[in-house]
């Protein structure tokens, strides 16, 4: 991946790296060998905010994880963990499903399953 596009990347999660000399340098570089495309294009990634992420994808996210955590102990369908957020929304606002999560189960079998892709699991010594 090119040098710029790592750093505007970077840029989004944290706008202090300006402050970085090896960084700074690199910008500075930039501008003074004419590439001013790359130039301003990591300028205008340090004023965008990153995205936040939506609710369904934050319950997704953490569905893969409890699908991940249990798998040591009793494994969770992705119907039991619907239910789970489903009895909290229930709760919460008595609406008997939550509005978050995909209307077939196969969906959220899949959501889960893509999720749980991005899960790194860790090294056996």
């Amino acid at each position: 991946m090119e040098t710029i596009t790592q750093l505007k990347k970077l840029a989004l999660i944290d706008k202090t790296i300006i402050h970085n000399p090896r960084i700074a340098e690199f910008i500075v570089n930039l501008y003074e060998n004419g590439k001013y495309h790359s130039y301003n294009s990591f300028l205008n990634s340090l004023k965008n905010k990153s995205p936040k992420p939506k609710m369904r994808q934050i319950k997704n996210r953490l569905s893969a994880l409890i699908k991940y955590f249990s798998s040591g102990l009793e494994d969770f369908s992705a119907p039991e963990i619907a239910k789970l957020f489903d009895s909290i929304e229930k709760d919460r606002t008595s609406n008997p499903a939550d509005p978050d999560l995909p209307d077939s189960p196969e969906s959220f079998t899949k959501a889960i399953y893509r999720e749980s892709n991005k899960i790194k699991a860790p090294r056996k010594n």
